[in-house]
Parts: C-alpha cells; sequence; structure tokens
C-alpha cells in the first residue's frame, strides 16, 4: 500500500500546531492508536474515515474533503479513485457557489428588494438560481430543470 500525502501533511500540520507533539502525544489528542499513526505515515494502512475526520479537524480542514482527498490517492480500485475525484471537485463547485451568492448579496453589486426569495443579482441570478444550482450540485451557469 501507499502513503496518503494529503493525510500525512495534515498530521504533519497538527504535529506543528501541537508544538512539535511526539507520535505518542498525537495518539492521545487524536484518539487513534500509536501503531495507527505509524501505520498511516509509512503507508502500511490506509486511514479509516475516523481517523481522516480527527486529523481533519485538528488541523482546521474540511473532513469530508480530507476523507475525498485520502480515498482519491488510496480508494480500492481506479472506479472509486474516480468517484472521490470527481466528488471532490463537486464539492467545490457548490462551495463557490455559496462564496458567490454571499459576495454578491452583500457587497452592493446585489440589488435586494425584501428578502432572500426576492433578490435580483446584477448579473441576472436570483437567489432561486442560486438555491437550486447548490441544491443539484451544479456549477453557476448551469441550472438544473425544474
Amino acid at each position: 500500500m501507499k502513503k496518503s500525502k494529503v493525510f500525512n501533511d495534515l498530521l504533519e500540520k497538527v504535529r506543528q500546531i501541537e508544538h512539535g507533539a511526539s507520535d505518542y502525544k498525537l495518539a492521545q489528542m487524536l484518539d487513534i492508536s500509536t501503531q495507527n499513526i505509524s501505520a498511516y505515515r509509512k503507508g502500511d494502512r490506509k486511514p479509516d474515515a475516523y481517523a481522516c475526520a480527527r486529523v481533519a479537524m485538528a488541523a482546521g480542514a474540511d473532513p469530508l474533503e480530507v476523507l475525498a482527498a485520502v480515498e482519491s490517492e488510496l480508494g480500492k480500485d481506479e472506479k472509486r479513485r474516480e468517484f472521490w475525484k470527481s466528488f471532490r471537485s463537486g464539492s467545490r463547485q457548490i462551495a463557490a457557489a455559496v462564496v458567490l451568492s454571499l459576495t454578491l448579496g452583500f457587497s452592493g453589486l446585489g440589488l435586494w428588494h425584501g428578502g432572500a426569495d426576492k433578490a435580483v443579482f446584477a448579473s441576472g441570478l436570483t437567489s432561486h438560481n442560486v438555491y437550486s444550482t447548490i441544491r443539484a450540485g451544479c456549477s453557476l451557469g448551469e441550472y438544473p430543470e425544474e
């Protein structure tokens, strides 16, 4: 088995946050055995969802994004790795849609007429389009059929 670069990089980030903590201290803090931490580092064992979530939270990262990154690196087969790669790009598009809608709505570029349901953005997007886009997991400009 190979190492997960994403997981090991985050594990190192947690070590730095904790001022160079030993694997024993990291294991206590993360509720992961020292043997598993060592196995993850060496690539002898694939980090499970619990380990991914614990390390992500300690590093200030999104647990689901870390899980998807690890699975896209170490998934059982190519089909699964591709699924997690596409999942990661889809979640980025949703995040971009949320940020864009908030930016337009609160930056003065948006023209608000009495609440989110009646918002009309200067770009031609309505709040309904943005919310539908987020729900459907589409990128902006690709509107779901309703």
